[in-house]
């Protein structure tokens, strides 16, 4: 696992961050702060061991959820 720091892709000016996969779906957490770092750090391998379908609010902690902001899904590749 690697975490980087990276401009926002979605051009909002409030500081967020997100945990992304290839087979899951992206989250974004806004909101936080140094106090949520040791919380962050713990929702990216809770994410990490989570199965694909399963990632929602509550694959993260009671401290994290009400900053978790957007859940965006993969979108399916055509067979074409």
């Amino acid at each position: 696992m690697a975490m980087m720091m990276v401009h926002c892709r979605g051009s909002c000016r409030t500081s967020c961050a997100a945990i992304d996969a290839l087979a899951k779906s992206r989250v974004r957490l806004s909101g936080l702060n140094g106090v949520n770092a040791a919380d962050l750090i713990n929702a990216a391998l809770e994410y990490q061991h989570a199965a694909s379908e399963d990632v929602s609010v509550t694959t993260f902690s009671a401290a994290l959820q009400g900053h978790v902001t957007a859940i965006s899904p993969k979108r399916k590749r055509s067979a074409a």
